[in-house]
């Protein structure tokens, strides 16, 4: 790998989706889903944000014999598309286990001694020896590919994710106990529903970066967690059928005639299918198309957001090209 300070790191998150307790109000038109979140210490990358867990792919995250593992007899995983994406799922179900105590397995285990978290976390290799003892496989099929995000070129540390998304059973007060931040890498765990999020970022409670801010948004969208792995993101990050484009932001600058810099908006990030988007893989955008996140900072922090778009993933992409 590259060593120069805008190398671009392969990594890998995942949006955990949790359905809220009958047993819990819940107002009337909000969504009955939770998301899991994690602040981060003030030494990472993302210094003191709220993120869903996930991180760098290692090494041991490639091993073929992880295809044994989840697919036992000889039989293939899937298809070639869900191949490819099985060292992302590893990485993204290895990193939520050592981030937050969540293990997403199949079949489930229960009572998994502590150590385990920390033996992982210290040496990935040990989460292949983690299921060849317990018998038990990374519940890779429950993830469904939801994003991918590349850092603007002029960002110092760059990465290349691919954002997951799984919807897991109600959860239980013994499950709960278990599932906590490190106290290293993040430093607190939240349950949110989008709107809590959106509504606490936009109150100074925590901070959001776009990819997580327009994610939460998309998710907004989808009231029922029988809908998100269908509906979620459909036309802003997917098409229809499930392909997903590669949101690389190209930053703007705003016309200060405009609705949006009147409203003190001096920035946007373009994605695909906007009218000021490059990428010769797509189809060449007509005037007028947006696709967009004016942006406002305070220093580090994103103090303010707004998207506008008005086109579908599926006018812009090209089949034949699709991420992954």
């Amino acid at each position: 790998m590259s060593k120069t300070s805008n190398a671009i790191r392969p990594s890998a998150t995942l949006i955990v989706v949790a359905p809220i307790p009958a047993s819990e109000t819940n107002k009337a038109g909000d969504c009955d889903f939770r998301v899991l979140m994690m602040k981060r210490n003030g030494k990472s990358s993302f210094v003191n944000a709220h993120v869903f867990p996930g991180g760098n792919i290692d090494q041991h995250d490639n091993d073929p014999h992880w295809n044994d593992i989840i697919a036992p007899g000889g039989h293939a995983y899937y298809d070639e598309a869900s191949k490819r994406t099985l060292a992302h799922k590893i990485c993204a179900i290895r990193e939520t286990f050592e981030e937050a105590g969540l293990l997403l397995t199949n079949p489930p285990v229960q009572d998994l001694p502590s150590a385990w978290r920390e033996k992982v976390h210290q040496d990935a290799s040990q989460f292949r020896e983690l299921c060849n003892e317990h018998k038990i496989a990374p519940s890779a099929c429950d993830l469904h590919h939801f994003s991918n995000w590349i850092t603007p070129v002029m960002e110092k540390r760059r990465y290349n994710t691919q954002f997951f998304i799984t919807v897991i059973p109600e959860l239980k007060g013994s499950e709960h106990a278990v599932i906590q931040a490190d106290g290293g890498e993040t430093i607190q765990l939240d349950w949110f529903t989008p709107e809590e999020a959106l509504d606490s970022w936009k109150r100074g409670e925590i901070t959001l970066y776009p990819p997580q801010w327009y994610t939460l948004y998309t998710l907004k969208q989808t009231r029922r967690h029988q809908d998100i792995v269908t509906k979620a993101g459909v036309g802003a990050f997917r098409t229809k059928t499930g392909k997903v484009l590669t949101v690389m932001p190209q930053p703007q600058s705003v016309d200060e005639d405009t609705d949006e810099g009147k409203e003190g908006f001096a920035m946007f990030l373009a994605y695909p299918g906007d009218e000021t988007y490059e990428d010769e893989t797509l189809k060449v955008a007509k005037e007028g198309q947006h696709h967009r996140l004016y942006i406002k900072k305070d220093r580090a922090v994103f103090s303010d957001m707004k998207i506008a778009r008005n086109i579908e993933v599926d006018d812009v992409i090209n089949e034949a090209k699709a991420n992954l």
